[in-house]
């Protein structure tokens, strides 16, 4: 009988021990063998290594002194895993519970194509279990303030989606990754720090020609951005910053001329009149204006001064 291939679960946590544990919980009930699970923890203060390494001797714990964000705290852990002979990463929100054959199902696809070196489950809101999330996504270089749209967001799951896909995206909330794609291209950009570092990922592997799938018999629930809460200012930052930056790395010069007009005295507005006039957020304008301040001035990884 062939051996299973490894697969490496990896949990980034920073300060979100009660999510972090409702995580670790599904996965005990993971139904694969050849698995481990690798927790990152970004410099938590509320008790979280410790709770972990008491109470969970089975998984990996991997303590950071600082919140290295999203892109370069995963890849403490991601190296771990190919360091321990992953043959497959599965990064994953700590905000999150799975089926319990989830990786079995993301694993049955790869066995399908050789060039397949993402593929991403059927992404369900927590709150509302049988409304979706995301199942499968598009990218753009133009559109919204967003390098990913979801496909099927916020719809009632009646079977619409559910067929295996080749797709631009997949969310780096759940995730599987073929160890050969780190190999190639290298680990997340760490001047993301948090938002478009998967998109990014995304963007350099099809281009040495992997693939993505969307695999709907996969099932994920997701907290959706408990890891800012209800700080808007560092998720607009995050974002308006992090746009720029995807954008100048994924378009030709004369594309970033026209973008940059275009984001600047389109998106940008339209970003600040839904926070305006929707939340009630007229400080909107500081962490837009943090962000492209910082971009243009190249000061990229963490750097929102209050974080």
């Amino acid at each position: 009988m062939n051996k299973l291939p490894k697969v490496s679960i990896i949990v980034l946590n920073w300060n979100g021990l009660i999510d972090t544990k409702e995580c670790l919980e599904s996965l005990q009930n993971v139904m694969y063998e050849n698995k481990e699970i690798i927790v990152v923890d970004n410099g938590s203060s509320d008790g979280s290594q410790e709770y972990i390494r008491q109470n969970y001797h089975d998984v990996i714990l991997l303590a950071n002194n600082e919140n290295l964000g999203f892109a370069e705290g995963n890849n403490k852990g991601i190296q771990i895993a190919l360091k321990n002979g992953a043959d497959y990463i599965f990064l994953l929100n700590n905000d999150t519970i799975v089926d319990n054959d989830v990786i079995l199902k993301l694993i049955e696809i790869t066995k399908t194509d050789v060039k397949i070196g993402f593929i991403g489950p059927k992404i369900y809101y927590y709150d509302e279990p049988i409304r979706i999330w995301s199942a499968g996504g598009k990218l753009s270089k133009w559109f919204i303030h967003s390098g990913g749209k979801h496909i099927g967001y916020r719809k009632i799951d009646r079977g619409q989606f559910d067929y295996v896909k080749e797709t631009d995206y997949v969310s780096g909330c759940a995730i599987l990754i073929k160890k050969s794609v780190f190999e190639k291209i290298g680990l997340f950009d760490p001047q993301f720090f948090c938002y478009y570092e998967e998109a990014d990922l995304i963007i350099r592997s099809k281009q040495m020609g992997f693939k993505v799938i969307f695999v709907p018999k996969a099932k994920v629930w997701h907290k959706i951005s408990s890891s800012f809460g209800a700080n808007t200012r560092k998720f607009i930052y995050f974002q308006i910053r992090n746009r720029l930056l995807f954008t100048f790395k994924h378009t030709s010069k004369s594309e970033w001329i026209l973008f940059v007009p275009f984001f600047l005295l389109f998106v940008i507005p339209i970003q600040i009149l839904k926070e305006v006039i929707l939340r009630r957020n007229f400080l909107v304008f500081l962490p837009v204006f943090d962000g492209i301040a910082d971009f243009f001035h190249s000061r990229f990884g963490q750097n929102l001064r209050d974080i």
